[in-house]
């Protein structure tokens, strides 16, 4: 679950927040099992199902060769609405 109104990522109940990791969230997209993140200082993976769960950190370059895609980011109030928007419809 990730909560707009923090912009913080939660996984089964808890918080997934270690360090502030997940907080500050400016721009996100998931894909693959993967929350790819801005915080405006730099680029972040969370990974729900790898061994390593966050990569922190990156500048642009690293982000893109980790597998990010900045065109693909965006703001929390769009993400949510595309990714849960139809998704309610049709439960």
């Amino acid at each position: 679950m990730i909560d707009f109104v923090t912009a913080s990522i939660a996984y089964k109940g808890e918080s997934a927040d270690l360090k502030g990791r997940t907080q500050a969230i400016e721009k996100l997209y998931v894909e693959n099992c993967k929350v790819y993140y801005f915080t405006g200082r730099n680029y972040r993976i969370f990974d729900t199902k790898g061994d390593e769960s966050y990569i922190n950190g990156l500048n642009l370059e690293n982000f893109k060769l980790k597998g990010g895609d900045p065109k693909k980011l965006m703001i929390p109030d769009k993400f949510h609405s595309d990714y849960w928007g139809y998704s309610i419809l049709f439960y």
